[in-house]
Formats: C-alpha cells, structure tokens, sequence
C-alpha cells in the first residue's frame, strides 16, 4: 500500500475533529466507546508519524497493546533519550488525566513522545524550525485526545455492565478485585451462608426437602413444572423466546401482573445500567431477579450475569438510602441455562455483595415416573413461599453488623429443661474469616464476650464436656439447633494476651512451640498432657484430631507461659468436631 501524503492525513484528521465535537453522554454506551477508542488511537498514530520530524529524531515508541471489551488501548510507552536534549514546549495535556488505577486501563504517561521529544545537539535552524512546528501540530491535538480518552477510562474504572460481566474474561478480573461479588467464583470468593444470614434462605432450603402440603399453592407448583419439563427441552431462536415460553409455564404459580420485563437498575455510584430480563416486584419490593441464556453453551455465565444484577441493585439502594439494606436486601436470583434451572440467593451482608445457589442445578426434563417434575415443583413451590416472606415484612429497626450470622437471636442449655434458661445472643464480629464460622457474641448483660462455633453434622459434645468439667476445655454454656442450618455451640473465649503490660491469654501450642525458649517448658507441657489423656482414657473418649493447633495454653502478657503453682501449665483443647465415645 502507497504511504498517505499530508492531505490524506489532514482528511483523516478533519474527519476525526468534526466527529469528535459532540458533547458525551452521562453513560455512553460500549459501541460508543469502542468508536471513540478508535478515534484515539488514530490520532495516536497521526501525531506519530508526523512527516515533518526530522527521522533522526523520531522518539522510540513501545506500544503494548491488550483488548478490553474489544477496544484496543495503550497501555505502555517508552522512550529513547540518550544524548538527547529535552525541548521543552507550552503543554495543554490536563494534568489530572495522567494517573493510573487498578483496572486494566491505565492512562497515557504524562511524557508522550511529542511532548517531551528530544533533538540530538547539532540540529541546523531549519530543523529546528521543522520540529517546533511538528510540536504545535501536536499540541493542537492534545485536548482531543484527553477528550477521547477521558470517557473511555472512566467507563472502566468500574464494574461492566451485566452482560458483560458474564464473560469469562472478564469477571475473572474483576472478581480479583477488592470490591468482588462473594459467589464462590473463584472458589476462595466465599461469603457466610446464606442460610445463616436470613430465615428466608434458611426457609427455602426446608420446604425443599419436605412433602407438599394440600393447598392450592402447592397444586400450581406441580402445574408449573410439568409444563417446564415438557417445553424448556426444546429448542429456542433465542433468549427473548425462551423466556415468554417460561413466563407462560410458571403463570398458574406466580402470574404475570407482577413481573417487570428489561426492567432497568440505573445508579449514580455506576458508570453502565443493567437491563434485566425479568424482575417480580411484590408490593413493591424486589423479590426475584430472572436472567435467561438461549441454550447450554450458547452465550455467557448467567450465574455471573444475575449475580452482577444483584451487585447493581445494592449500588441502588445505597444511592437510595433504603431502608431494605437493614434486612440485608435478601433476594431470589433465577438462572435459565437453556432446559437447566439453577435458583440462588442474593444478600447485603453490610460489607460484601453475597450470592450464592440454594440448591443443585436442575435439568427441567420429564421422565416416566415424574420424579423431575416433583423435585423441580418443591423448589418452585419453596420460591414462591419465600417472595411470600419477603413481601410481608417489616420494617427493621437494629442495625446491619457486617460478617456475623442473623437468625440465633438466642440459645438455650440443652442439659436444662426450663424455659428460663434461655438467653439472649447479641453477635459482635466474626473471630476470623468467615471461613472458619467463628463469632465473638454478648451473652445477656455478661460483660465478657462468648466465642460462638457454627457446626454442620456432629459434634463431640460429650468429650467438650468431659474435659471442660475437669477444666481441659472451654466451658460450653449451651447451643442453639435450628434446621436447615449449622448449629450455633456457645462456649468460654478464650482470648489472646491484651498486650505488653496487661492481662494474659491464650496461644494455640504450635504458636507458643515457634517462640524462643519454648523447649525450656516441654516437661511441663507434657506433663499437662499426660492430665488431659488421663482424663479421656478414663472416660474412654476421643478427640479425633488432637495435634498442636487444637490445643491452648496460657501466656503472660510477654508472650511467656504462665505457670500455676507447682509449675503447672494451664492447657485446654478445642475442636471437637470429630470427638465422640470410644468405639462408636
């Protein structure tokens, strides 16, 4: 190909301008900024190949170029100085723009090649001449190029829309961020249950497993999957088709006066607005939001898609400030993977967006003894007893504590057989992550805070007991049971040293083994041993994982074990997940 001459560039250039002059719009769309990504970078490349700079002089640039949301952006420039002379010239770059940010964008360098080129010593005056004039034809272009590139930065300094999100690509980014959605996507990206967090989740996931009742409910949830079954295995032209034929399927069992097509959550804390297939408001709360793909492996991660929804939506109630946050905005999240179903929660946790499935996907498939249709009706019948809950409450008053679970309220000693044992539990904060299920809580008016362990299965509270009457173990005051959720073990908390001049605490042994002078106490150490497996053998119990992690011992406020009198160690197990009788 021919190289331009100077007026095929003036065209370009001219074309550009005149096109460029609009003013942006508050939230331009993707094809915008990907026309003015365009625009960008030709004018990136006019200012480049400028012909009146002498070649000897010509900057060395490196583009490393990458594709976002299929705009193409530079990302890096480097420059060749030596035995160079910087020719300082009058600049009209703003400032402001030349910051980086953690998004995959980045900003031009304040240094681009035409502003600080640089002319070998020995240049005649015509060069000079010719590469002043270059420099005025650069700076002319300077204001356009911030104006193009301003819109476009911004629009990625924040989450893509929901589309958009559902790329692989993408949300692989974004969920590295600090602000990620908690939705196990990377697995490590994991909030507390939410069944913990809210009796509706807690709800959902009981009348899952139960038998139906006799109610009229009940017989619209059996319609409504029979009728899934028998459609959402064929094939569909596309999204839209396939979602009137659901919207048809489910009509006996949820209507239609109350669902919202493309309904639009627009925020000022977001730079995009989602459009969402389909939003059931009852007495105007938000009860589910449904996002639907064409077929299985046709298009994007709907789970991503509903779960980038949900994240909009709290943006929107903050911006709001409503009053729903106090509940922690519990919401439905239905994905339609072509025939497969998958129903997932949505909550605030006051920190965290949290979303999470409630059940296994479902393949919505009839089969001769109904038992999809079945499986597939107790979870559409469970989804609609919880829009049920949700259109019925009430307003809250107490505020959202972030990271802790919501529905024991109180406990009780199951040793105790009056109703005057229970006790109220007021939680503080999470002992760790929330990984480990671990709270600190107020017991009643106690002054002291209780450490409160979230189990699922069994528990060894038989051996927690054993050792704790002997006092190898944390008191256990008593635990709150609730179905459909981990069982709440409140117990002593034993808490670490306060620091260097007040009170002592408590240290796993593998911690305290890593300070010095450690193996100075192993006889005693043992010897404390030797009392906690007496005491076990003697009750023929078991731990089940008793190592160093597992076992606590007193310090000083120094970090120094504390000895009692006779120079014995104050030691206690923990864990008793795996403990149980002997031989059972």
């Amino acid at each position: 190909m021919a190289p331009e001459n100077s007026a095929t560039r003036k065209r370009k250039f001219d074309t550009i301008m005149s096109n460029s002059n609009s003013k942006s719009q508050k939230k331009p769309k993707k094809d915008e900024l990907i026309a003015k990504a365009e625009k960008l970078l030709l004018l990136l490349n006019i200012i480049l190949d400028l012909p009146s700079l002498p070649s000897r002089t010509r900057p060395s640039v490196d583009f490393k170029r990458q594709t976002v949301e299929g705009i193409v952006v530079t990302e890096e420039t480097t420059y060749n100085q030596e035995d160079l002379d910087i020719l300082q010239l009058p600049l009209s770059f703003p400032q402001n723009l030349v910051e980086s940010d953690q998004s995959r964008l980045s900003l031009l360098p304040p240094s681009l090649p035409f502003l600080h080129t640089c002319m070998h010593k020995g240049l005649d005056p015509n060069e000079r001449r010719e590469l002043k004039i270059a420099f005025n034809k650069a700076n002319a272009l300077l204001t356009s190029v911030a104006e193009l590139y301003t819109p476009l930065l911004e629009y990625h300094k924040f989450p893509p829309p929901p589309s958009s999100y559902a790329k692989n690509s993408v949300w692989c980014i974004w969920q590295e961020k600090a602000d990620a959605i908690q939705c196990l996507r990377p697995p490590h990206r994991e909030g507390l249950p939410l069944c913990i967090l809210d009796e509706v989740f807690r709800q959902f996931r009981l009348q899952v497993a139960e038998e139906f009742p006799a109610t009229n409910e009940a017989a619209a949830a059996i319609e409504s999957a029979h009728k899934l079954c028998c459609e959402m295995g064929n094939s569909f032209e596309n999204e839209k088709a396939r979602q009137k034929s659901f919207d048809q399927c489910i009509d006996s069992l949820f209507g239609t006066k109350d669902w919202r097509q493309q309904y639009t959550i627009d925020s000022k804390n977001e730079k995009c607005t989602a459009i969402v297939d389909r939003c059931l408001f009852v007495n105007d709360m938000l009860c589910i939001i449904r996002e639907a793909k064409v077929d299985i492996g046709l298009g994007n991660d709907v789970y991503m898609q509903v779960s980038r929804d949900f994240q909009m939506y709290i943006s929107y109630l903050h911006e709001e400030r409503s009053t729903l946050l106090k509940y922690g905005a519990p919401t439905f999240l239905v994905c339609v993977f072509g025939p497969l179903l998958l129903i997932a929660g949505g909550f605030w946790d006051g920190k965290s967006v949290i979303v999470e499935p409630l059940g296994p996907a479902f393949m919505m498939f009839p089969d001769c003894s109904h038992d999809r249709i079945q499986t597939l009706a107790r979870q559409l019948y469970a989804l609609k007893q919880g829009v049920n809950t949700l259109s019925s409450r009430k307003p809250l008053i107490e505020p959202l504590i972030s990271g802790v679970p919501r529905i024991y309220p109180s406990f009780i000693d199951p040793d105790s057989f009056t109703s005057s044992q229970e006790q109220s539990l007021s939680f503080i904060r999470p002992l760790q992550d929330c990984s480990s299920l671990m709270f600190l809580a107020n017991v009643g008016n106690l002054e002291d805070p209780r450490l409160v362990k979230l189990v699922t299965g069994r528990y060894g509270t038989i051996v927690h007991k054993t050792l704790a009457a002997q006092g190898f173990a944390p008191t256990l005051y008593g635990q709150k049971s609730l179905k459909g959720a981990p069982t709440a073990y409140v117990m002593e908390y034993l808490a670490p040293p306060s620091g260097p001049l007040e009170a002592k605490g408590w240290v796993t042994l593998y911690k305290f083994s890593q300070s010095p002078g450690a193996i100075e106490h192993r006889n005693v150490i043992w010897a404390a041993l030797d009392r906690i497996l007496g005491v076990m053998q003697k009750e023929e119990v078991v731990h089940g994982d008793l190592r160093s992690n597992n076992l606590m011992v007193e310090v000083d406020a120094d970090g120094g074990l504390s000895l009692g009198e006779g120079d014995i160690v104050s030691m206690k197990v923990v864990d008793f997940d795996w403990g149980g009788k002997s031989g059972e």
